[in-house]
């Protein structure tokens, strides 16, 4: 059964390649065949998983960059195919007719909610949390549920490497008295004393008395205590001296640079630093690895645009949109103009209620021109513009994205672009 799922898997690949349509399908297929194709598979003596909310895609892409740059062979579901069907399609693809992978490292984004499942198949020898924010609460439910069922199953053979600096990631250790390795930023000039934003660990997660914070970077992430003994963790990977300007950020003595001048990038970053020192990487393959990564999966990616560079990033709940706007404000040092595409769609989630704990207020403080609201929901946007304060003669309802971006093209603004997770292909492709 094993070998035919597998045949069976591959074939279903091919002819996909060849029809140009990357899917879940093959893992679907082999799924069918055999229930047990995960227990099955051989996987290399080093397996990562990446998990949260935010940055998972990114920091797995990250990995597999400086990995190889190091001169190690990997897989990885590079595309984000992040559930099990596509998870099992990226494994198959690597794999030779007896079930084994082809490759020194596996490195895979798995999205939280499949965490439980996915687990109780597969053993990964590293196991990378970075943070939890409320996201399409209509699949996913209350934080602290999903929480429970990921402590659930952990395996004592997997090492947990975790982002100290969200007090709901480190309720993971806390809570099954589990030793990790901790990465996380220290306080930095961007950091704030008070967060107005929406932040989920208001409580601590122990004893229910409120968090008490030093600082915060955004949303919960920051320095935290609790009169209960509650508090975060000892780091032994700690990011400090950043400067968002340069991308730059010192560990232990060590100066590390990206390309991306975004706080929750220096933390995408820290994971990787963490992992890849575990593995034995040199800092100074490290610092390659990390200067010369480049995103093209619409998430920070920069496009030529009419006379204008445009910056496309997807976001999908209040802390995306919060980062990108926190960016956007210290980057442009000229008029702007925004373009959102708002769609409700089962994979964006369609529950868009989220878009009231985002900080559209900040925007009355930029020099803005107009923005464009796009997708299924763009009245919902607008609406939601209107609320924010926004002079409502410079929000415009395009629905059409094709018709959006032409009409964004034509401004002489800095454009910016944001995209819910099932516009982002069309709107890259329109781009191009």
């Amino acid at each position: 059964m094993k070998t035919l799922a597998i045949i069976a898997g591959k074939s279903a690949g091919y002819i996909g390649n060849k029809l140009g349509r990357g899917s879940s399908l093959p893992g679907m297929i082999a799924r069918k065949i055999d229930r047990d194709l995960f227990h099955k598979i051989k996987l290399p003596q080093q397996t990562i998983v990446v998990t949260g909310t935010n940055g998972k895609t990114t920091t797995a892409n990250m990995l597999r960059h400086v990995f190889e740059t190091a001169g190690l062979s990997v897989v990885q579901n590079t595309k984000g195919a992040n559930l099990l069907s596509g998870l099992l399609t990226t494994l198959i693809d690597a794999t030779n007719l007896n079930g084994k992978v082809n490759a020194d490292v596996v490195v895979l984004e798995v999205d939280e909610q499949t965490i439980p499942q996915f687990f109780k198949s597969v053993t990964p020898t590293h196991f990378v949390i970075h943070n939890f924010f409320r996201d399409q609460l209509d699949r996913y439910g209350e934080i602290d549920i999903l929480i429970d069922k990921i402590e659930e199953v952990i395996d004592s053979k997997t090492k947990l490497v975790l982002n100290a600096d969200d007090p709901l990631v480190y309720q993971i250790a806390f809570d099954t008295h589990r030793d990790a390795l901790y990465y996380g930023v220290e306080q930095t000039k961007y950091s704030v004393l008070e967060m107005n934003q929406v932040r989920e660990a208001k409580f601590c997660p122990n004893c229910n008395k409120k968090l008490v914070y030093d600082f915060f970077h955004y949303s919960q992430l920051g320095g935290y205590d609790c009169t209960c003994g509650f508090k975060k963790p000892v780091c032994q990977y700690s990011a400090h001296d950043v400067d968002l300007k340069k991308g730059t950020f010192i560990v232990a003595g060590t100066t590390y640079t990206i390309q991306y001048r975004n706080l929750y990038f220096i933390f995408n970053a820290m994971a990787v630093v963490a992992i890849a020192k575990e593995y034995g990487i040199d800092d100074e393959t490290i610092q390659k690895g990390l200067s010369t990564f480049k995103i093209d999966d619409g998430r920070m990616e920069t496009f030529t645009f009419g006379t204008h560079e445009l910056l496309l990033n997807l976001v999908k709940n209040p802390t995306g949109v919060n980062q990108t706007l926190d960016f956007i404000k210290n980057e442009a040092d000229e008029r702007v103009a925004f373009m959102m595409t708002l769609n409700n769609l089962s994979a964006d989630g369609q529950d868009t209620s989220w878009i009231w704990d985002a900080d559209f207020e900040q925007l009355t403080q930029f020099p803005l021109e107009k923005f464009i609201c796009s997708g299924i929901r763009a009245y919902d946007l607008a609406v939601r513009l209107k609320y924010a304060g926004i002079d409502e003669d410079k929000i415009m309802v395009i629905e059409d994205v094709a018709q959006a971006l032409a009409t964004l093209k034509e401004t002489t603004s800095q454009p910016y672009l944001l995209s819910t997770y099932t516009a982002l292909q069309k709107t890259r492709a329109l781009l191009k």
